[in-house]
């Protein structure tokens, strides 16, 4: 588990940093996972959950207009670490997968 000092208002970037991870790896690994949009807006149902914050604040560009601004929520540091977690575990059980089929030999051959 990452300790990370100030919870508050982490973005996606900060926890990659904090899980040292490549952010835009981070970032599209969230997307190919189904989190996050085509935008990379967390979908409703993990901000309902609490692993997202999503925050409307004033556009200092543009007054008047609001820009989103996207939080990782602790509960969401979590959810993150177990998603990489399993992400890894599935990568490994794929990559070193024995087919049964290849693994029988006929023991009196050498090789």
């Amino acid at each position: 588990m990452v300790y990370i000092k100030s919870m508050t208002r982490l973005t996606v970037w900060d926890v990659s940093k904090a899980l040292q991870l490549d952010g835009p790896w981070l970032v599209q690994s969230l997307y190919h996972m189904g989190i996050t949009n085509a935008e990379y807006v967390p979908r409703s149902v993990y901000v309902d959950h609490g692993y997202f914050e999503c925050v409307i604040e004033p556009n200092p560009v543009a007054p008047g207009y609001g820009m989103l601004s996207v939080f990782v929520t602790p509960r969401g540091v979590v959810f993150i670490q177990y998603l990489l977690l399993i992400w890894m575990f599935m990568r490994y059980q794929h990559e070193y997968a024995i087919d049964p089929k290849t693994e029988t030999h006929d023991a009196s051959r050498l090789e």
